[in-house]
């Protein structure tokens, strides 16, 4: 029984599916998006999605402040707990 091995380069080298020199590329992706889609519209879609990441920072903030509340309040509770507790 003979085992064969290809090379990398058999398979499409960096390419992957595409093949050696058929991947596309950042650029040519880019230029794909540009044709189909106006500088405008682009503009407005990175303005609109610009508000919901605020909103959502803004939210990860307060849960954050709850969380850091939470455990302070926990603390302190061990901490009475443990002195209302009877020496072993």
């Amino acid at each position: 029984m003979q085992i064969t091995t290809q090379k990398r380069d058999d398979l499409g080298g960096n390419g992957g599916a595409y093949g050696p020199d058929k991947s596309p590329t950042a650029k040519s992706k880019q230029s794909i998006l540009t044709g189909l889609i106006s500088p405008e519209f682009a503009a407005m879609g990175k303005v609109r999605l610009k508000k919901p990441a605020e909103i959502q920072k803004q939210q990860l903030g307060i849960l954050e402040e709850i969380n850091r509340h939470w455990i302070d309040r926990l603390q302190s509770e061990a901490k009475l707990a443990s002195e209302f507790a009877p020496p072993s």
